[in-house]
């Protein structure tokens, strides 16, 4: 128990000193229902973005969005975990985790959870606020460009019987690419989570991925999040 201590210990002072060196870092405290959680955010947007520029990577210079704390994570979160959802036994994996609200909130829930981001920065955030709010090792850590999926024909073994995503549809540019994705990523008898914070622009989404065969199924709105709707897709059988 001793080594897992401090192997743990270890790797949360290797990711915060790591980041807080780079950027800066602040934590906050969340709340709701009887839950409450330790969130580290990125203290200097600016410096984020600055270094998104100069990122060679990131040839159209996309703003850092994974730096904030959005709602869609937060009611995406609620509304599984008053649920009582069950993954005992499934494969998870959280899609632009950012800072990985949505999959450590729900990292008491079973199965195994994958937290995955294009950023590699977003990744350490992710995997630092795993641990301090699961007191346990990350299970799984995946740099995930979505382009990359192009040309990679599904297979059984790297797809996911849970998929959350939370305030990912933000671009008409991304939003082929995002399906096909879903449609790599996805078991045929899986589900998607995806919350959205009710952009006009996401109805091309929507209206997208139904053209391709998928079932969209909008949930109950939560009160304290009115701006946010939250949708559960599902592949249909002709996929």
């Amino acid at each position: 128990m001793q080594y897992i201590d401090d192997t743990l210990a270890s790797r949360f002072d290797s990711l915060y000193h790591w980041l807080n060196s780079k950027y800066g870092l602040s934590e906050i405290t969340y709340s709701f229902d009887d839950l409450t959680y330790r969130v580290f955010k990125i203290k200097d947007f600016e410096l984020a973005l600055e270094e998104a520029i100069r990122d060679p990577g990131n040839p159209n210079n996309r703003s850092p969005y994974w730096t904030e704390f959005w709602p869609s994570a937060k009611a995406l979160s609620a509304l599984l975990l008053r649920r009582n959802v069950d993954f005992h036994g499934k494969q998870v994996i959280e899609l632009g985790c950012g800072l990985g609200f949505t999959g450590t909130s729900l990292g008491q829930c079973g199965g195994t959870i994958t937290l995955s981001d294009r950023e590699p920065d977003a990744l350490k955030l992710a995997e630092l606020n795993w641990i301090v709010n699961n007191g346990q090792l990350a299970p799984s850590i995946r740099q995930l460009d979505w382009n990359h999926l192009y040309g990679w024909p599904p297979k059984p073994d790297e797809q996911y019987d849970v998929i959350l995503a939370a305030d990912v549809a933000y671009e008409i540019e991304i939003f082929p690419v995002l399906i096909h994705a879903l449609s790599c990523l996805l078991k045929d008898d899986g589900e998607v989570w995806l919350s959205e914070p009710n952009r006009p622009i996401a109805n091309g989404f929507f209206l997208q991925l139904e053209a391709k065969g998928f079932i969209v199924e909008k949930q109950e709105q939560l009160e304290e999040f009115p701006k946010v709707s939250i949708y559960r897709i599902l592949k249909s059988p002709a996929i």
